[in-house]
């Protein structure tokens, strides 16, 4: 059986810049790469730390996650904290 090993995740962003801000300050990522995605319309960016990588992506016209959403996600991520 083939093995296969975690290369990165990606999460959808309102703000990239703002994104970038945080996952820097906050969680410790350095930017890795910036670059625009023409067929997905994406302001894109690599970050990582250490081994760990994420694509971060801000599309264009994409609505943000509705705010009753935003409390329940903030509510069930309480419980790991």
């Amino acid at each position: 059986m083939a093995e296969f090993t975690f290369h990165h995740g990606g999460v959808s962003v309102p703000s990239l810049d703002a994104a970038l801000e945080w996952y820097g300050r906050v969680l410790g990522f350095e930017l890795e790469k910036r670059f625009y995605i023409t067929a997905a319309r994406s302001d894109t960016a690599m970050v990582r730390k250490g081994p760990l990588r994420f694509e971060l992506f801000e599309v264009e016209g994409a609505a943000p996650l509705p705010e009753d959403r935003r409390r329940d996600l903030a509510r069930r991520m309480a419980v790991f904290a």
